[in-house]
C-alpha cells in the first residue's frame, strides 16, 4: 500500500498548501499593475486599448484576449476587475521596456519564488528572471517572457499559502507575515501556555493610494456586474475581495483559482481555493472560496 501511494501520479501525500505549485494565472496580474504604478509610474486611470487580438510580439504571434470582442478602451484599475489579458500584455512589454528584471524584483518582493516560513515543508515556488533563464535554458530573456509573465504564465510557479499571504497583504494595508499553523496552546483559552505573535516580514512596495485602487478594483470583481466573479456573490451579504484565474496547466484543462479575503472593507481571513484542471477560476474555485467564507463566519457566529 505504501509504494501504491508513493507511485501514484496524482501525489496524494504531497500537502497541495504548501507544497504543490502551480502558474498563478491571473491572479499574479495584481503583481503586474502594482509595477505598473510604482516602477512605471502609473495610476489606476492609465488607459489602455484592447482590441480582442493583440499583435504587440509580431503578426506571426498573435494573442487573444479571454474576451473576444474585446475591452475597447480601458482604464488600469478596470482592468484588474474584468481581467484584461490584452492591458497586461501591453503592460508587461512596458515594464521589460524599463528593465528586464523589475516585474520579477517586484514578484518576489510580493512573497513569492521563497519560503513564507511556515512551520511545515513547503515549496519556494519560481520566480523566472533573465538569469535563471540563461542559466537553466542557455537563452537570452525576450519581450515575451515578460508578457507571459504578465499574466502569471510563462515558468512562474507559486503555492497555495504564497497566494493567500499575498493578498492578505494586500488586504491589510501592506504587511506580510508568516504564517503559523497555530496561534496558541493552551488547555485554557483564557491562559495559554504559548502564545504565537504575528512575524511581519516585509512591506508590499505599493504606496497607500496606489494599494488602495487595487483594493477597490479586487472588489468589484465580486461586487460590479462586469466583475469575473460577480455571478458567484451577487447574492452574499458579506463584502468579498479577490481575483480569479485561469491558469494553463500544460495538459489537460486549467487549474482554477480564485483568492481573496473578506470582509472586503475589514478583513478577517484570507483564503486561496485552487482546483487542480478543472477549468476557469469563476466557475470553479469562486464558489469553493464563498463557501469557506460561510463556514468561517458560521463559526464565529455570525
Amino acid at each position: 500500500d505504501w509504494s501504491d501511494l508513493l507511485g501514484d501520479p496524482w501525489r496524494p501525500l504531497v500537502n497541495r498548501a504548501t507544497q504543490g505549485t502551480y502558474p498563478a494565472g491571473s491572479v499574479f496580474k495584481v503583481v503586474t499593475m502594482a509595477t505598473g504604478m510604482e516602477a512605471g509610474g502609473l495610476t489606476g486611470d492609465s488607459s489602455f486599448t484592447c482590441e480582442g487580438t493583440w499583435t504587440g510580439l509580431g503578426p506571426e504571434l498573435p494573442k487573444r484576449c479571454w474576451l473576444r470582442s474585446g475591452h475597447g478602451p480601458i482604464p488600469l484599475s478596470w482592468a484588474l476587475t474584468v481581467s484584461c489579458d490584452i492591458t497586461f500584455y501591453q503592460l508587461g512589454v512596458l515594464l521589460n521596456d524599463l528593465s528586464h528584471e523589475v516585474l520579477p524584483e517586484y514578484a518576489r518582493r510580493f512573497g513569492l519564488g521563497a519560503g513564507t516560513g511556515i512551520q511545515v515543508e513547503e515549496e519556494a515556488g519560481l520566480v523566472p528572471d533573465p538569469s535563471w533563464k540563461l542559466r537553466t535554458k542557455g537563452e537570452g530573456w525576450a519581450t515575451g517572457d515578460a508578457v507571459n509573465l504578465s499574466i502569471g504564465q510563462s515558468e512562474l510557479l507559486v503555492t497555495p499559502l504564497q497566494m493567500a499571504s499575498m493578498l492578505a497583504a494586500v488586504g491589510n494595508g501592506g504587511t506580510l507575515f508568516r504564517p503559523s499553523v497555530v496561534e496558541m496552546i493552551a488547555s485554557d483559552p483564557t491562559s495559554p501556555d504559548w502564545r504565537f505573535e504575528p512575524t511581519a516580514l516585509a512591506k508590499l512596495p505599493v504606496s497607500p493610494e496606489n494599494l488602495s485602487v487595487i483594493q477597490d478594483s479586487l472588489h468589484k470583481v465580486t461586487s460590479d456586474p462586469y466583475g469575473t466573479a460577480y455571478q458567484v456573490f451577487a447574492d452574499f451579504d458579506l463584502p468579498v475581495a479577490g481575483k480569479t484565474g485561469t491558469a494553463e496547466s500544460g495538459s489537460g484543462e486549467p487549474h482554477a483559482w480564485f483568492v481573496g479575503y473578506a470582509p472586503a472593507s475589514d478583513p478577517e481571513i484570507a483564503i486561496a481555493v485552487v482546483v487542480e484542471h478543472a477549468g476557469l477560476g469563476a466557475d470553479h474555485a469562486g464558489p469553493l472560496f464563498r463557501q469557506v467564507v460561510e463556514a468561517y463566519l458560521r463559526s464565529s457566529g455570525r
